[in-house]
């Protein structure tokens, strides 16, 4: 009988010790190099480590991610971004995912233009964003 229960017990253990655990993530890390760029024309490097697919998602038109989705192989994308034709300062956020692990997201910050007005009595320089531009 003890030796029956001695049995069980190891059987139960082995079944249920031996398991995967299931509370574990996929790893995604994504870094940007220079976030906040100037009103020109421009991209932006992505440095990516994962262990699963990964897909990234633009939240603005002018922003687009090449490539736009990838393997655990993958290991860079480039974000390209448009000019920026406004005087005002526009944000986005590129959102990564991948397999169950954690969304990354990052913010894109691009400075506006800089805008000269010209009339009979006055001449206007308008200027918004960063002193890189």
């Amino acid at each position: 009988m003890i030796r029956g229960l001695s049995f069980l017990m190891m059987f139960l253990f082995l079944f249920f010790g031996c398991k995967e655990d299931e509370t574990s993530k996929d790893l995604l890390t994504v870094q940007a190099t220079g976030t906040s760029v100037g009103a020109g024309e421009t991209t932006v490097d992505v440095a990516i480590v994962s262990t699963v697919n990964w897909e990234a998602t633009e939240q603005a038109e002018w922003i687009t991610v090449n490539p736009s989705h990838g393997t655990s192989a993958d290991t860079k994308a480039v974000v390209e971004v448009a000019a920026n034709t406004s005087s005002e300062t526009r944000t986005a956020e590129i959102v990564f995912t991948g397999g169950n692990a954690e969304p990354v997201k990052i913010t894109i910050e691009q400075a506006g233009a800089v805008s000269l007005t010209f009339s009979k009595d006055t001449v206007r320089l308008l200027y918004s964003g960063n002193s890189d531009v």
